[in-house]
């Protein structure tokens, strides 16, 4: 199971909502940062640790070599992954 922050806005919602995914770098400050952002503009924001499954120099070498294969999409291996957190956060509401 992934990690994930939230970030709510302060006012009463309902209010949209936002994924925010990070770069290589993972969750880090910069990324609370720009989730905090959404936030105070009145999204809940989601930001998911992707590495929070294990070992980040791993999943990034296998992104590495299967970009150099040309045999991944990056975008939709992490897109399914968040999908994936969406449902078990939905099926915990």
């Amino acid at each position: 199971m992934l990690r994930a922050e939230l970030f709510p806005p302060v006012s009463e919602g309902p209010h949209p909502g936002v994924v925010v995914l990070h770069e290589s770098f993972g969750l880090n400050d910069d990324m609370r940062r720009i989730a905090r952002r959404f936030a105070d503009a009145g999204y809940a924001a989601l930001a998911p640790d992707l590495y929070s499954h294990g070992s980040r120099i791993v999943c990034l070498s296998r992104v590495m070599v299967d970009m150099l294969r040309g045999s991944c999409d990056t975008r939709s291996h992490a897109y399914e992954r968040t999908r994936r957190l969406e449902v078990r956060l939905m099926s915990n509401a």
